[in-house]
């Protein structure tokens, strides 16, 4: 799990996804929470956190509750 974390990420992420990156940690944190600390619209935050989970780097969990994976 570790290596998992210094996966490098990719190079192509857009700035709003960086943002999402930065912000959200390797524990859980609720989307709400996440939109207030990455400074997004809602509909930013949640298009590139869809995004970001299409690329393997965020997982959805229940309950509105997200967290990074790599």
């Amino acid at each position: 799990v570790a290596a998992d974390k210094a996966a490098p990420l990719p190079a192509d992420l857009s700035p709003a996804e960086q943002c999402v990156v930065r912000v959200l940690p390797f524990s859980e944190m609720h989307v709400d929470e996440l939109i207030r600390a990455a400074g997004l619209s809602a509909a930013d935050a949640n298009a590139s956190l869809m995004l970001l989970e299409i690329k393997g780097i965020v997982r959805r969990l229940p309950g509105g509750m997200f967290l990074r994976t790599r």
